[in-house]
């Protein structure tokens, strides 16, 4: 691909006398035309929060049904995934429709695109990739691409390497205006010691966290958070906590806990109860048993 030098500077004098307008979240913290992580170690169920995430930006009453965000406004979403066959993604979209009106499922046949790219050899350092991306990404508010590891053939360690492939990213998202997620994993000693929630947890190279804009993290809920929460320790892996650990441009996300439902599909679980004494068994978002 050509260079475009053809560069702007700005209006420095218009900048002091006129009131910005305010900054576009496509998540909260997340600001659209950057680029972001999500983080988590293998089986957390990234790609499954990926999955929910496109599907409450690309239908706003999808996210308040599953993972409830606080996503304000939808629009066009497209998914590259290079990590799971065309099956396995049919067996998620069909298991989270359980959980969707009709409506709601509507909306989504036009506002969301996903593209299984296993076994295509996907790069994104390829000029042929980029065209393809960007083709794609006209008129869309965010990309998602699953996982990072399976777009480029650089070196993860290498802080000028990552700080490359971050770079094309960033020039995806700059010129299409949409938002870039990509999934990552966290590295096996966070994973260990239970400090994936860490900027620093996310495995390779410091310059892929430190180029991108926002971050956030997955996690699996500790035999220590079960006994604090009151959950059963055969029932800790149903517990998933999400949450931002990187926000350039906006205020924390705080972090929540998800459950696991039927099929894999992440629901948000509320566990304040927990506090009182009672575990709960989530196996809806509305519904709550209680084990005594």
């Amino acid at each position: 691909m050509g260079l475009d030098l053809n560069f702007k500077k700005m209006n420095i004098e218009q900048c002091f006398k006129t009131k910005p307008e305010p900054l576009d979240f496509v998540l909260p913290g997340f600001v659209a035309a950057t680029v972001g992580c999500l983080a988590a170690a293998g089986s957390t169920g990234k790609s499954f929060a990926a999955l929910e995430i496109a599907m409450g930006i690309s239908c706003n009453d999808a996210d308040k049904k599953l993972l409830n965000m606080n996503i304000k406004k939808e629009g066009p979403v497209a998914i590259f995934n290079a990590e799971d066959p065309a099956t396995v993604i049919h067996e998620r979209l069909h298991s989270i429709s359980t959980h969707l009106s009709t409506l709601t499922r509507e909306r989504m046949y036009s506002n969301l695109e996903i593209y299984p790219l296993v076994g295509m050899q996907a790069d994104i350092m390829n000029e042929d990739w980029q065209k393809f991306i960007l083709k794609k990404a006209e008129g869309k508010r965010l990309l998602v691409f699953d996982t990072f590891t399976r777009w480029h053939r650089l070196d993860e360690n290498s802080n000028g390497q990552m700080s490359q492939v971050i770079g094309v990213l960033e020039m995806i998202a700059t010129k299409s205006g949409a938002a870039i997620l990509f999934l990552h994993h966290t590295g096996k000693s966070a994973a260990l010691n239970g400090e994936q929630d860490k900027q620093q947890s996310t495995r390779g190279a410091s310059a892929i966290v430190d180029n991108c804009r926002w971050q956030a993290f997955m996690q699996t809920m500790s035999e220590d958070e079960a006994k604090k929460h009151s959950v059963a320790l055969d029932d800790r892996k149903m517990y998933v906590q999400i949450g931002g650990n990187k926000e350039n441009y906006g205020s924390p996300t705080i972090a929540k806990w998800l459950r696991r439902g039927e099929g894999g599909v992440l629901l948000t679980a509320n566990i304040t109860s927990l506090f009182q004494g009672k575990a709960i068994s989530i196996t809806k978002p509305s519904k709550y048993k209680v084990r005594k």
